[in-house]
């Protein structure tokens, strides 16, 4: 299979993913910004700003960070010194991931065509290229395409490599993913435990040497600097979600949204399941049981029938299946559900496409495909033509469209202003100069973890010079009960959200001196 060519019909639809992708772009940032763009994109924006202007990495210009997934940051670094505007930046930025997740559809649609044959390749190709998960990931900025991409490139590697030459380019490959999602550690181990197991000792050490020479770099500076090769963002999101379960959020709701973000991939967002078993923690478990039992069980059925694919496919069901227990049981960020899940949605239409094709040309089965794809081209098309007045999202899949209030915050804000805030990537990446940005949720800023984790933020605030905090209210809120001393949150101004947290807006609040 990895040794041949894709079939026609895959090479087509990966074409046709390609040209969705990029004429929506041609909407303009205002819209896609409303449309797809979280906060988290600003980040690593503003982080691959930094980089390019010889500061390092680093969100404010002076606190270095290692709360983002560096491989994205680093192909932004050579568009800042090409092009002409930081907007044409973010632009070729989503032209890249747009790229990538046309190749996503391509790659999966050559697994399935390996396991299954010519009609659950294009099948799962087609599926990817009118997936709405599949647009919102390529659009939303962030490196989540690009990851899937090299993932799915590392399995077709893995099993097509015949020589030390073949072991060298899987290296490169899990030393790619590695630095595009930590998280595809799963992948390169469970794939590693594989090749372990069928004792390739030689094949083994070639890949883990290669690996290695790709990371090691961004390893060794992050442990030099500092003291750990974990992304510090992990644990400030721990931090976050540990604040939100004596509020809200419990584990039914995590595997309520977990299972909610699968079981309708890649074609339907099933908010209205979420929703419904939020409400029914015995159901919400059983469901959560069913969706990871179907997940293995799918994967290993598919895996079965792949032929020299089928050890690197069982590691890509294992890295999906794993995936969903750990954010369903463990990292509970909800709003980050549908892209930290996504190698989830990957797996799920691969089974789906080749269950398909084995249920032969029956009506049912053409019927099931068939709505599958016109919903998936029905989304997309609306993606094409509406214009929202705000977030086109909901819920806690994390509000879009930060850029425009980010914008009137800092109009209402002296020029030389030190604001702090727990969602300020926006702020960061429009910030004039003589302003800076001090995150106080800790994902791009270790101290500032340890402070919010602690409830000791206004020691930090002090230290940093902060004068004004700028956020939504509930986050004004989530920094009130943090703050280890009284503070009061008198609005200076209030800025609209887009969409559902609209009734909430940002608020500006000026600190005593």
């Amino acid at each position: 299979m990895s040794e041949g060519r894709p079939p026609t019909a895959v090479v087509g639809w990966t074409a046709v993913a390609l040209v969705l992708r990029l004429g929506l772009i041609g909407r303009g940032l205002p819209v896609l910004d409303r449309l797809f763009i979280p906060d988290d994109t600003w980040y690593t924006l503003s982080i691959a700003r930094n980089l390019a202007a010889g500061l390092g990495p680093t969100a404010d210009g002076l606190v270095l960070t290692s709360g983002f997934q560096p491989l994205l940051a680093w192909l932004q670094v050579p568009l800042f010194w090409c092009l002409p505007s930081p907007e044409a930046v973010v632009l070729a930025t989503l032209v890249i991931l747009s790229c990538a997740d046309a190749a996503v559809a391509g790659l999966l649609g050559w697994l399935a065509a390996g396991a299954a044959g010519v009609r659950a390749g294009w099948a799962a190709a087609a599926l990817w290229a009118l997936s709405p998960f599949g647009v919102a990931h390529a659009l939303g900025g962030l490196e989540t395409s690009l990851a899937l991409a090299l993932s799915l490139a590392l399995v077709l590697a893995w099993t097509g490599a015949r020589s030390l030459r073949g072991w060298a380019g899987v290296g490169l490959l899990c030393g790619l993913c590695l630095l595009a999602r930590i998280d595809t550690a799963l992948l390169v181990g469970g794939l590693g435990l594989c090749a372990l197991a069928q004792r390739r000792w030689a094949p083994l050490a070639t890949a883990v040497a290669v690996a290695l020479v790709v990371v090691a770099p961004w390893w060794g500076w992050c442990w030099a600097v500092l003291g750990s090769p974990v992304p510090e963002s992990g644990p400030a999101v721990l931090a976050i979600v540990a604040g939100h379960r004596s509020e809200w959020l419990t584990t039914t709701t995590a595997l309520a949204w977990a299972t909610g973000n699968v079981v309708g991939a890649p074609s339907f967002d099933a908010v209205g399941l979420r929703g419904w078993l939020d409400l029914r923690e015995g159901l919400a478990w059983v469901a959560a049981a069913g969706t990871g039992v179907a997940l293995l069980g799918g994967g290993a059925w598919v895996a079965r029938q792949a032929g020299q694919a089928r050890v690197a496919l069982l590691a890509l069901t294992a890295h999906g299946a794993a995936l969903f227990a750990f954010y369903g049981l463990h990292l509970q960020a909800v709003w980050f559900f549908r892209r930290y899940l996504a190698p989830t949605q990957v797996l799920a239409t691969l089974v789906l496409a080749v269950a398909w094709a084995r249920l032969g040309p029956g009506l049912a089965a053409r019927a099931v495909l068939a709505v599958a794809l016109t919903f998936g081209a029905m989304r997309i098309g609306l993606l094409a033509i509406v214009t929202p007045a705000g977030s086109f999202d909901a819920g806690h899949d994390g509000i879009k469209g930060y850029l425009g209030p980010a914008a009137q915050v800092w109009e209402a804000l002296p020029g030389d202003a030190v604001v702090g805030g727990l969602q300020t990537g926006a702020l960061s990446w429009t910030a004039p100069a003589g302003a800076r940005v001090v995150n106080l949720d800790g994902v791009v800023d270790g101290a500032s973890a340890q402070a919010f984790a602690e409830g000791s933020l206004a020691r930090l605030a002090r230290s940093r010079g902060v004068t004004h905090l700028a956020d939504w209210t509930l986050n004004l809120e989530d920094i009130r009960d943090r703050w280890g001393e009284p503070l009061v949150l008198s609005s200076l101004e209030e800025v609209p959200l887009p969409g559902p947290l609209a009734p909430m807006p940002m608020r500006v609040v000026a600190l005593p001196p």
